[in-house]
């Protein structure tokens, strides 16, 4: 079986894609910038090349998890910085609303509000009854 009758796997053809749209886009950069990138991308290899792969107990993962777990982690914390920013507060202590003002501000002795709940209960039991 020759190679040239292997079919190319849907990964080979998905990374030529890539590396010929990376290859055509770098063309339109100025030769300092192509430069530059040309001695990263050899440092990189050259970096890969010599770092030992011991069989079966290699601790580098394949590049798509790590970049996968990048972005659920950044949607992780996007999604709780918007949550936590989003909602609001509820206050400790109960504030006062505007129909309260008059009962605050009238100058007679507040038992009558003080024991508002029992004339609510005593005003539902009569109307009960009859």
């Amino acid at each position: 079986m020759n190679d040239s009758d292997k079919t190319p796997l849907p990964d080979e053809v998905l990374l030529k894609a890539a590396k010929s749209t990376l290859d055509d886009s770098t063309a339109l950069l100025d030769g300092e910038v192509r430069q530059r990138l040309q001695q990263a991308r050899q440092a990189a290899v050259s970096t890969a090349n010599a770092t030992p792969k011991s069989a079966g107990t290699s601790i580098m993962r394949p590049g798509w998890m790590v970049t996968a777990g990048s972005f659920a982690m950044l949607a992780i914390v996007i999604g709780v910085g918007f949550i936590n920013f989003t909602t609001e507060l509820e206050p400790s202590v109960p504030m006062a609303s505007i129909e309260d003002m008059p009962i605050l501000t009238a100058p007679e002795e507040l038992e009558l509000y003080e024991e508002l709940d029992f004339y609510q209960w005593l005003a539902e039991e009569q109307d009960s009854v009859g």
